[in-house]
Parts: structure tokens; sequence; C-alpha cells
């Protein structure tokens, strides 16, 4: 994302918050620009985010807890980041004038069994909600849904990799099928949907799904594939949208829009 708005776009500054030392590090040796700045923080803390956010424009939230087991093992932890962190950059949003704000959702908050779903699904309403209270017509908040991020941390990609290295590839079930999406059009989608937002929308491009299984004997077809099982509340396939979002969802060509409420 920093480096594409970086290529194609003129900002005066960038920040980076995070609480990852030595991701950030990583990212510096690849980036290192005086325009970016790499501030350490925890997107649970309020005052943090407060001081990252004074003199922002816009602000994109990719921060969350996502690995499944995790968050079903640790709701409260889950609950802080994925819930109360999107709180926080509501609230200093307003707080410091920002004028547009666009939080990174998944598909897994449609239809959610998972707390992992379930905390996205609750961050989306507490996006869309906020439009209600601006005043003048910002800050604008609107939301981005995709599928699988290619290559992210913790990706399945990146266990097959891993795994690979053993001969044997994990597969949870045979029928598994997941929405994927490369890291460089995310970067596009995300600024295009800024460039154009209004606030209240959720923007949802048109991703391609592949069968995980399928996926993993392309990756490495010499491997044995081992099913390990569903984990606790995980649905086989993924939706984008729900049939009771269909009426309030508009078809752009390249990519979805739902306006789950109307902001006079």
């Amino acid at each position: 994302m920093t480096e594409y708005i970086l290529e194609n776009y003129k900002p005066e500054r960038i920040r980076i918050l995070s609480r990852s030392e030595y991701n950030q590090y990583l990212m510096k040796t690849e980036i290192d620009n005086d325009i970016v700045s790499y501030i350490l923080g925890d997107i649970r803390d309020a005052e943090r985010v407060d001081m990252a956010c004074r003199d922002v424009d816009i602000i994109i939230n990719c921060a969350a807890m996502k690995r499944i087991e995790s968050c079903q093992r640790d709701p409260l932890e889950c609950k802080k980041t994925n819930v109360d962190g999107v709180e926080n950059l509501i609230q200093s949003a307003f707080k410091n004038k920002v004028s547009k704000v666009f939080q990174i959702s998944t598909d897994k908050a449609v239809y959610a069994t998972t707390l992992y779903g379930k905390s996205k699904a609750m961050a989306e309403d507490l996006v869309m909600d906020a439009n209600w209270y601006s005043t003048a017509k910002y800050p604008m908040f609107s939301c981005g849904r995709f599928g699988n991020f290619i290559g992210s941390t913790g990706s399945v990609i990146e266990i097959f990799k891993r795994q690979a290295k053993s001969g044997v590839l994990t597969v949870t079930h045979k029928d598994m099928v997941r929405y994927f999406i490369d890291p460089e059009t995310v970067a596009g989608f995300v600024c295009g949907c800024i460039n154009k937002m209004e606030g209240g929308e959720i923007f949802i491009p048109k991703m391609p799904s592949q069968k995980v299984l399928e996926l993993a004997e392309f990756i490495c077809p010499e491997c044995e594939i081992k099913f390990t099982g569903t984990r606790e509340m995980e649905k086989i396939e993924e939706v984008l949208f729900s049939e009771e979002e269909k009426p309030i969802m508009e078809d752009k060509g390249e990519y979805y829009v739902i306006r789950p409420n109307q902001v006079n």
C-alpha cells in the first residue's frame, strides 16, 4: 500500500502506526523515504492513535487480529483490536477533523460464524454508523470488503511454501473455497475507492475464487496432502455479500458498492 501511494500520488507525509517493531524495521529497509514516518503504537491505545492522527487527512485501517483459532481462543483480545481499536480510530477522526477513513474488512464478516468474522462485522457497523455523526459531511467513513490477501503474513500461500520443505501440505477440507486478491490490486482499489467515496459505502472488488486444495496442488504438486478438518465454526465457502444486501447493492462492473445506511 505504501509503495503504491508513493509511486502514484504525491503525499506530504505518510505515517505507519503498528505495534511490530521488527516488521517496521523490515519495512524501513525496503521503504526508507523521508516522507514516511514509522510510529510504534497499538490501535488499542486511544492516546497513541490520537497522536498519530494529528493533522492527518486520510486514515486507512489494516490493523486486525485475523487468525481464526487465535480469535476463538482469546476473544477479549480479538475485541480489543478488531472492535475497540476501530472505535479509537473513529473517535480520533472526529477529534482531529480527518477528511476520510477507510476500513479494511473481510468476506468473513458476511454471515459471520467465527469470532473473527463477527468482530469484523461489528467493525463494519461501527464505521458505517459513524457517518451519521459527521457534520459538514466530514469525516467520511467507508469500508472495503476483501478476500484473502496473497502473500500476507500468515496467508495460506505462505504456510504452504513453508510446509513444502517437509513434503506434506495441510488442507482443512477438500471442498474449501476462498477468494484471493493480490496486494497491489488491493492498494489500487483502496486508493480508487477513497477518491470516489462519499461516506457510508462498502466497496467489494470482484475477486476470483479458488479451491484451497487446488491451490496446494499447484504450489507444490509433488507434496502429500493431509486433511486436518475444518476449524471451529469455519465455513467451507465464503461469500462476498449477503442476500439481504443485494437490494442495496450496485454492480459497478469491476466491483460492487453496498450502501447500508443512506446518510442525508
